[in-house]
């Protein structure tokens, strides 16, 4: 019963604390709009006085000077009605505008409006009568003095404009007193109600705390047990350096995570050595280095499946352009799978008929010293080149025997540390064998190209060969 009563209260005063945020929110925000309305208000007007100041200070008075001044001088430079004229304009749109958010009656800035482009443009006849020399007709017109006709029209409408204006003014000065002044109550009635609350609210905080350790202890376990174990005991650290590892093993998962989608597979867990690695063999750290580790070898799956499946095209764009020709068939197609499966040396052995017994010629050479070209004829069966022949199976040598071949090159010669031997075959019809030496290890994917590429060269080489005999 006790323990009822003591989560109601807690419950009731945080339900006290909420409502009372929520009711000062709602005045702040209606007092903030209100007090940005009228700022708006007040500014509108300045701005309105500002404005109609302007249409006389910038258009009617500076026309009159300007025509003065012109009239004087008859230097073009002096005469500025142009820019007159454009600035009234503008003050009259703005003003025009500002009156219509207010929304003013606009009959007699209308009318005033009127009479003040009307005047401009009477200024431009003056200008003209100058500019033809007819002074004595601008004489006759100059003492009519329009302007004072067209300052009173305007003064009578600034005057009555400007009345309005004050009382805008006033009226929006003090709903922005009254929204300060509500602001402040509303404040004062959340702090005089929300201090007693929130220290009810700590002290029961603090009977719970014991609560809130044991929890806390429980979350590092599963911490541990889920994400990542470091290793170290977790009695050991207080409760801000336990929270900060979690967050931190929690961020960098994340981080990881988002590392791997973007299709970085380089990653490592900052946190994991070899003390600690068992550990963490089945909680997330775990599953997210297998998975970038599967993910890793399926891109490299995708990558060598790609470069694969381009070298076949490559080749097959090169048995297409030397079809016609064994030498330059051959040739080429030595020539271009020793470079793309980063091989060092190559020979290409087919099948001829000689005087006494069918055997494999050297067809074509790449990088071969004079010692392996010397021996360009095996018998089948004879040497590694025959024993592929005749096998018809691939043969990949790690140990190469000593002084089996070497690669010559412009900067001297080495010798191979690996060798492939390939049977070039269509079917059932197999027409020789290639041989590669190269300084690095072959890898499963090149096999499977050059395995690939010899389907495709014995299917050029017999349909050439069917072509010679006819």
């Amino acid at each position: 019963m006790k323990k009822n009563l003591n989560r109601y209260a807690i419950h009731s005063a945080i339900f006290l604390i909420v409502g009372l945020m929520i009711v000062s929110a709602v005045f702040s925000f209606y007092n903030r709009q209100v007090m940005l309305t009228n700022t708006v208000l007040k500014e509108q007007v300045e701005f309105i006085r500002q404005k109609t100041q302007s249409l006389h200070n910038q258009g009617i008075k500076s026309s009159d000077l300007t025509v003065r001044a012109f009239a004087i001088s008859r230097s073009e430079k002096m005469l500025q009605i142009k820019l007159v004229n454009r600035i009234t304009n503008a003050n009259l749109d703005t003003l025009e505008g500002l009156l219509k958010a207010q929304k003013q009656n606009l009959a007699e800035f209308y009318q005033v409006k009127d009479t003040i482009l009307n005047y401009l443009k009477f200024q431009d006849y003056m200008i003209d009568l100058i500019r033809k020399d007819s002074m004595a007709q601008f004489k006759k017109l100059f003492l009519l003095d329009r302007g004072d006709a067209v300052w009173a029209f305007y003064n009578k409408f600034a005057t009555r404009l400007f009345e309005k204006e004050k009382i805008l003014f006033t009226n929006a000065q003090a709903n922005y007193e009254a929204a300060m002044n509500s602001n402040i109550w509303v404040q004062m009635l959340l702090l005089g109600l929300g201090i007693p609350t929130m220290l009810f609210i700590i002290y029961r905080l603090n009977q719970d705390s014991a609560a809130r350790r044991k929890l806390l202890a429980e979350l590092a376990l599963s911490h541990r047990q889920y994400l990542f174990d470091s290793g170290k005991s977790y009695e050991e650290l207080d409760r801000q350096v336990i929270i900060q590892g979690i967050m931190s093993d929690i961020k960098e998962a994340s981080e990881f995570i988002n590392r791997v989608a973007d299709g970085n597979y380089q990653n490592t867990w900052h946190s994991l050595h070899a003390q600690n690695e068992a550990l963490n063999q089945r909680n997330l750290v775990g599953a997210l280095l297998k998975m970038q580790n599967q993910l890793q070898k399926a891109k490299n799956a995708d990558e060598q499946r790609l470069w694969m499946n381009e070298g076949l095209n490559q080749l097959s764009t090169i048995i297409r352009n030397h079809q016609n020709s064994l030498p330059d068939l051959t040739r080429q197609a030595l020539n271009f799978l020793v470079n793309y499966s980063h091989s060092q040396m190559g020979g290409l052995f087919l099948l001829a008929n000689t005087d006494t017994e069918p055997a494999l010629q050297l067809q074509a050479a790449y990088a071969l010293d004079r010692t392996r070209l010397a021996t360009k004829v095996f018998a089948v069966g004879e040497g590694l080149v025959g024993q592929v022949y005749t096998e018809n199976k691939t043969k990949l040598i790690d140990q190469v025997p000593a002084h089996y071949t070497g690669i010559n090159s412009g900067l001297g010669g080495s010798e191979p540390k690996n060798l492939i031997l390939l049977p070039i075959k269509y079917g059932q019809y197999q027409e020789g064998v290639l041989e590669m030496g190269s300084l690095y290890a072959y890898e499963a994917h090149q096999i499977e190209f050059l395995e690939r590429s010899m389907e495709y060269l014995g299917a050029a080489l017999n349909s050439l060969k069917n072509m010679l005999r006819v």
